[in-house]
């Protein structure tokens, strides 16, 4: 499983630590991960950059030579090959293109134990299949933008449920939130949020809450369910693949 971690250099002595790296935790959008990198480094001397890497490669892929640019995961490291690919063509696409990265190095592994029809879905011709969404820019600096199982397609449109998500969450009566695709014969898919309220709220308060947030295709369309607990994997993620067996 890919991922960007987010580390910390101490420039200073006596801080509360332990307050800062939950801080550092909690912030998950990139505008809100470039504001505070700046302010940390401008009044507390910390500097924060994100790695991208994951397990399958042994090691970190791609990371910053510098940290100006608080919003990309920094360059690939050596012997490591990149490319981003169309996610329905398999197309190689150039630079500030959106695709599906894909990755090889003489780290890789050679596959998952026992389990050759995962590695038959990750593996395509010696390269890895990431499952992640990303680009590079013209100084070959990539960004890691969203999962391809967080993207639907609504009327041919591909959909971030990450950004329904976030805003969704802002209504100051949710708690949290998940949002999956409903299959729909009319649009392909739909929106579907799987809501935890903070207090009683209803359906309509929150759809219209959400028409000036969004787009029109982008709309909760599939509905919303309240729920009084969303399920999560051991190490706190939500599991939307248990979320479309409750549509």
């Amino acid at each position: 499983m890919a991922g960007t971690f987010q580390y910390s250099n101490v420039l200073t002595k006596g801080r509360n630590m332990v307050r800062i790296f939950k801080m550092l935790n909690e912030v998950k959008e990139v505008n809100e991960i470039v504001k505070l990198s700046k302010y940390l480094i401008t009044n507390l001397g910390l500097l924060r950059f994100r790695v991208y890497g994951m397990t399958e490669t042994s090691i970190a892929i791609a990371m910053p030579r510098n940290c100006k640019n608080f919003e990309g995961c920094g360059r690939l490291l050596s012997n490591v090959e990149a490319k981003i690919i169309c996610t329905e063509t398999g197309e190689i696409l150039g630079p500030n293109q959106t695709g599906e990265i894909c990755i090889k190095s003489p780290m890789m592994t050679k596959g998952y134990f026992k389990n050759q029809e995962a590695t038959d879905n990750t593996l395509k011709n010696g390269w890895i299949r990431t499952g992640d969404v990303g680009y590079y820019d013209e100084e070959e600096f990539f960004y890691v933008t969203n999962r391809l199982k967080n993207i639907i397609k609504v009327d041919g449109c591909q959909v971030s449920t990450i950004e329904i998500e976030n805003e969704l969450q802002k209504h100051p009566l949710v708690e949290e939130c998940s949002v999956i695709g409903k299959p729909d014969s009319e649009h392909g898919e739909v929106p579907l949020a799987f809501v935890i309220a903070k207090e009683e709220v209803s359906e309509e308060e929150l759809q219209n809450f959400m028409k000036d947030k969004l787009s029109e295709f982008k709309q909760l369309k599939g509905g919303i369910k309240f729920v009084q607990s969303l399920p999560k994997s051991e190490n706190g993620k939500i599991l939307k693949r248990e979320l479309k067996l409750m549509i």
